[in-house]
């Protein structure tokens, strides 16, 4: 643990021109990074990460990077305001050419001016502008940046309960300044490197702002992703509605509130239980209905979720099939459309146990029928 925060820490006392001579820096680092994350995962591992100041590291580093990619910004506003300066420039200069003419920007940034004549055809005059290589070092420096974000980000959302349950942690965290070090990040960073840590850091930032109200509370019929339930890796928004998975596993949640029969004493009786959810993602997900947390057989461990045992029923859009059992046990399972990013899919639980699902509103059939 010690080389590895190590390695962190030498690339959070580096420069910009030190990192984009040495690379190798960055690659270390990287390497640490994603030791840190997934370990990150169990909490007896949160223990040594106090031990070896793992989370000032990590805190390091993304200062690191919003200084680095403060300075491009300053450098990209002065260098904006001399173009426009510039232009000023070619304005005065054109008019001397008696107005019979025009700048235009051409292919490789270069400048030309163009000279229009009635009888002749147009003559330019161009200034090229050399291109060098620094373009491309942003851009390397840009993905190792949004990889080490997302890498940091993850970690810090992974020891919250360090974080939350030790004073003497909590206390650091906010001296630290990790407010202001995440809300920099989100407002420096590239869109996809906000997208991909937007949830974790709502998270990190809700959590800093109540740390001194984390006590759950809930009305009956408040319905959220269940905390206590989901699978380790999976990161759930501030207000519990949303979820996302950074890592390649295969990850589940449940909600906090269970529905069924039982919970139904005396008529009028409901004809089911209907939800929706939005789609934010292209990959292989498994939605639908499961047994109550816990009990026999629908226990959720990494890999194993929604449609993977007998006692759930999920419909997978990616794939177009629906599940109810081991992967292996399944035969003539196709069904419904493919969905896409930003679709709706509901999921209705009828009273005498068909789940049906639609997508967008529009019925795919009965998927199960109990």
């Amino acid at each position: 643990m010690e080389y590895i925060v190590e390695l962190i820490d030498n690339m959070a006392s580096k420069t910009a021109d030190h990192l984009r001579a040495n690379p190798l820096v960055i690659a270390h680092c990287i390497g640490a990074m994603k030791i840190i994350t997934a370990i990150s995962i169990a909490q007896e591992s949160h223990e040594k990460f106090a031990e070896y100041n793992v989370l000032d590291a990590v805190l390091n580093l993304l200062c690191l990077v919003n200084t680095i990619q403060i300075d491009r910004l300053n450098q990209q506003i002065k260098a904006s305001a001399g173009a426009m300066e510039q232009t000023d420039i070619l304005e005065a200069e054109g008019d001397l050419f008696g107005g019979n003419g025009n700048w235009r920007a051409a292919e490789g940034g270069s400048i030309t001016y163009v000279l229009s004549s009635p009888t002749e055809n147009v003559s330019t005059v161009a200034e090229e502008e050399s291109v060098t290589g620094e373009a491309i070092i942003h851009d390397d420096l840009d993905e190792a940046f949004s990889n080490l974000t997302g890498l940091s980000v993850i970690t810090l959302y992974n020891c919250i309960d360090l974080i939350s349950n030790l004073e003497e942690s909590r206390e650091h965290f906010f001296k630290a300044g990790a407010m202001q070090i995440l809300w920099c990040r989100l407002l420096t960073a590239s869109s996809s490197t906000v997208q991909q840590i937007g949830l974790a850091t709502e998270m990190l930032l809700n959590t800093c702002c109540c740390m001194s109200m984390l006590g759950r509370y809930y009305t009956e019929l408040v319905v959220e992703l269940d905390e206590q339930t989901k699978t380790p890796a999976l990161v759930l928004s501030a207000d519990r509605l949303e979820a996302a998975n950074p890592n390649w596993t295969f990850e589940s949640v449940h909600a906090t509130l269970c529905v069924g029969r039982g919970m139904c004493a005396v008529p009028p009786y409901p004809s089911g239980w209907y939800y929706e959810v939005t789609i934010k993602s292209t990959g292989i997900l498994q939605i639908g209905t499961a047994g109550k947390p816990r009990s026999v057989g629908t226990v959720l461990r990494r890999g194993v979720g929604v449609g993977d045992d007998k006692n759930s029923c999920a419909f997978d859009g990616a794939r177009c099939k629906v599940w109810s059992g081991p992967p292996s046990e399944q035969l003539n399972n196709d069904y419904g459309r493919e969905w896409s990013y930003g679709d709706i899919l509901s999921c209705l639980f009828s009273w005498n146990g068909e789940v049906s699902f639609w997508l967008n509103g529009v019925d795919m059939g009965v998927a199960f029928r109990g």
